[in-house]
């Protein structure tokens, strides 16, 4: 897998290689699912180098599909899987899904808020979606990782996060997004999702 940049910033100026690009991968899947690329970014990921691990042929077929389908399309396709007027709504939402907890799904967004203010983090705000929309959480654990909430936070406090708000659901809903009807540019976003957070969990398990 070849190394890319997104959205670097001062924060990861002194962040290890392999942190980086944890942060990197967290960090792109949460633009992408938060809003439909722009052409700056389109052209980034028109450029990627994959290779013939799992997750570098991820990245040939997101180059791949790039290529092909202009900004006004994805935009079209985001809109179609995200919003909930959709026939084809996929649901990005931790609250939306039961597999997280025994607590009401309403307890979701508050137990995550309860967190946060413990961990003295200020979550970017997003129009129109809440703090538990994936694009959220794994922006989330971009900053967690590249000290863009003032330090970095150590694996124990990360595994904390991805267990308890990432790992319960997310790859459901990468699994459902991967597999809609209309996915076409979002569905290589959602196998790199899914094959990203394996190697996460499988890493957190053994304590890398």
């Amino acid at each position: 897998m070849s190394a890319f940049a997104f959205d670097q910033n001062d924060d990861w100026d002194d962040t290890p290689e392999t942190e980086l690009l944890r942060a990197q991968l967290y960090a792109l899947l949460a633009h992408l699912l938060l809003m439909p690329p722009k052409m700056e970014l389109l052209l980034t990921l028109q450029n990627l180098a994959g290779d013939s691990s799992n997750l570098g042929q991820c990245f040939t077929t997101i180059s791949l599909t790039a290529r092909r389908m202009s900004p006004a399309l994805i935009k079209h396709e985001h809109h179609q899987l995200f919003h909930t007027e959709s026939y084809n709504y996929v649901r990005p939402h931790q609250s939306e899904y039961h597999t997280c907890s025994a607590t009401p799904i309403d307890q979701c967004l508050q137990d995550l808020q309860e967190d946060l203010q413990k961990s003295h983090i200020i979550a970017p705000a997003h129009h129109g979606v809440n703090q538990d929309h994936a694009g959220a959480l794994l922006e989330l654990m971009a900053g967690m990782i590249s000290g863009a909430f003032g330090r970095v936070m150590d694996l124990e406090e990360q595994q904390h996060y991805f267990k308890k708000y990432v790992l319960c659901w997310m790859p459901l809903f990468f699994e459902k997004l991967e597999t809609s009807e209309i996915a076409t540019f979002y569905m290589p976003i959602a196998t790199l999702g899914r094959q990203f957070l394996e190697i996460e969990k499988q890493a957190f398990e053994i304590g890398i």
